[in-house]
């Protein structure tokens, strides 16, 4: 039994940050900043990605944390699914707390039309003084599979292209493979923008999707990734759950032949997922990442890595088949 009424979520570790203060001076970094109220959690995160740990305070009222500056532009980590996983919306904070929180047509907490957008114009997170409007804050939690305990850590970015493209790309991921938790990368990017005549460099934070192409994405055939297929060296791997079983048991693991009649229904799963003989191709991409090595015809796969192969085959159909059910309707 649970509280329906109150929503269960990962309790939040730390944070990953784009940046921090100099006295009262906000620096902009290259690279990841890790916050936390624990010093093993920033100790951990510094043997992972290098810099030295530190003691710290938030700008406020907020009590005594830790720090590192990592040496890290990018770090590999787990999208979870769930609700409470992306946040996106203008807000205005003042040492008050929240004073705007909008969705670009109405201020939520004045339930008012856009406030902004009726002084300043449409494109005021262009145009309009960055004190006098609200910043597109983007906040994402992600899973850090190397660090220790269990939790999620948060993203923020008030970059206005970070929050397009994080949107962006969490919906593509999401229709493609509604669940299951995904391995993905987060990244600080450097860009530059001409604009009246003036070059400006700044940082923008992306996520990308690991151990799958664009073709797998785009066909819903991102495999979901499984605590079995886990490995270690701070890399994610996508599939060879059974590899990963033995090698954590310390045997050899099967290499029984796959039957006909596997291959049979491993055929009859790929039609129908949509994958007809023009689609072989990215048939045999999807295979392959989800058993973890280069597969060039069913007949290649083992009998124990064509079951996995074969469910998400079917797990693909099915949402194939819901999909047009829901255009009939």
């Amino acid at each position: 039994m649970k509280i329906l009424t109150i929503d269960r979520q990962v309790r939040e570790m730390g944070r990953l940050r784009t940046g921090y203060t100099e006295g009262k001076r906000p620096v902009k970094s290259k690279t990841w900043i890790f916050t936390s109220p624990s010093a093993e959690v920033v100790a951990a995160a510094a043997e992972l990605w290098g810099g030295t740990p530190q003691k710290w305070k938030p700008l406020g009222s907020g009590g005594e944390q830790y720090r590192v500056i990592t040496g890290a532009s990018a770090i590999d980590c787990l999208l979870p699914e769930g609700g409470n996983v992306l946040f996106s919306a203008y807000e205005m904070w003042s040492k008050g707390g929240a004073q705007r929180r909008c969705d670009g047509l109405q201020e939520k907490l004045s339930g008012r039309e856009c406030l902004c957008a009726a002084e300043f114009g449409e494109q005021f997170y262009l145009d309009a003084p960055k004190d006098k409007v609200c910043k597109a804050t983007t906040r994402l939690s992600v899973i850090l599979p190397d660090m220790p305990d269990i939790g999620t850590y948060r993203v923020e970015t008030h970059s206005y292209y970070a929050t397009s493209e994080i949107g962006g790309t969490y919906d593509l991921l999401r229709s493609a493979q509604p669940t299951g938790v995904l391995p993905v990368r987060i990244a600080i990017e450097q860009r530059s923008r001409v604009a009246k005549g003036q070059t400006k460099h700044f940082p923008v934070v992306t996520m990308g999707l690991r151990g799958a192409t664009g073709a797998e994405v785009l066909h819903g055939a991102i495999p979901n990734l499984t605590p079995a297929g886990q490995l270690g060296g701070g890399t994610a791997q996508v599939g060879a759950a059974t590899a990963a079983r033995a090698i954590e048991a310390a045997v050899e693991p099967a290499v029984d032949p796959i039957t006909p009649a596997q291959v049979e229904a491993l055929a009859a799963a790929a039609r129908e997922a949509g994958f007809g003989e023009a689609h072989r191709e990215d048939l045999m991409a999807g295979i392959s990442n989800i058993v973890g090595r280069p597969v060039e015809s069913p007949e290649d796969l083992t009998e124990q890595e064509s079951g996995p192969v074969i469910d998400a085959l079917r797990q693909r159909a099915r949402r194939v088949a819901e999909r047009a059910g829901e255009d009939a309707s």
